[in-house]
């Protein structure tokens, strides 16, 4: 099998675990309504270049974790799930909260995790970051736009990966 078809099928395997888990997340943020305050927090290694099942990215789902029981309450969690696909891992949390709460707080959050994804959902919807006035994600690298960064494959994954590695292991050196 020649290289090209071989890239196209692992392309193709990639976009099929991402539609698969997408449509699951949204499947699980349907339950409860508006009025319930229920959200789904999704927090994702679904990010070119980064090691998917790296040792740290485990220690690092547990100190969010323990900070998302420790800001939200244990009480107002209703069910916590790893959905793990060939596209990466899901941390998958249901709680009881006002959405654009969680969404102010997980900006920040998000700021120091730079290599996780942490999206919300309400009743199948995604809680849009533009509504927070959030910036655009930035790229690990050279700091400019992540999506333009990848669009005109600016970096090679071999450098994102060394650069994501060693902000993983300095992140768990500073929280650990």
């Amino acid at each position: 099998m020649n290289k090209r078809i071989k890239d196209d099928t692992i392309k193709k395997k990639l976009l099929d675990s991402r539609l698969l888990a997408y449509e699951q997340i949204v499947s699980l943020s349907k339950c409860g309504s508006y009025k319930d305050n229920n959200i789904l927090i999704v927090i994702s290694t679904n990010i070119a270049g980064l090691p998917k099942y790296h040792w740290t990215i485990t220690e690092l789902y547990r100190y969010i974790l323990i900070s998302i029981i420790d800001i939200f309450l244990p009480s107002n969690i209703e069910y916590i799930r790893f959905l793990n696909f060939f596209a990466g891992q899901f941390l998958i949390i249901k709680i009881k909260t006002f959405p654009l709460l969680a969404k102010v707080f997980l900006k920040d959050f998000e700021k120091i995790l730079q290599v996780f994804d942490i999206d919300l959902f309400i009743n199948g919807n995604q809680i849009d970051s533009k509504l927070l006035d959030i910036p655009a994600k930035k790229c690990l690298i050279c700091n400019n736009s992540y999506y333009e960064c990848r669009k005109k494959g600016k970096h090679t994954i071999r450098n994102i990966r060394k650069n994501v590695i060693y902000r993983l292991k300095r992140l768990h050196k500073n929280l650990f």
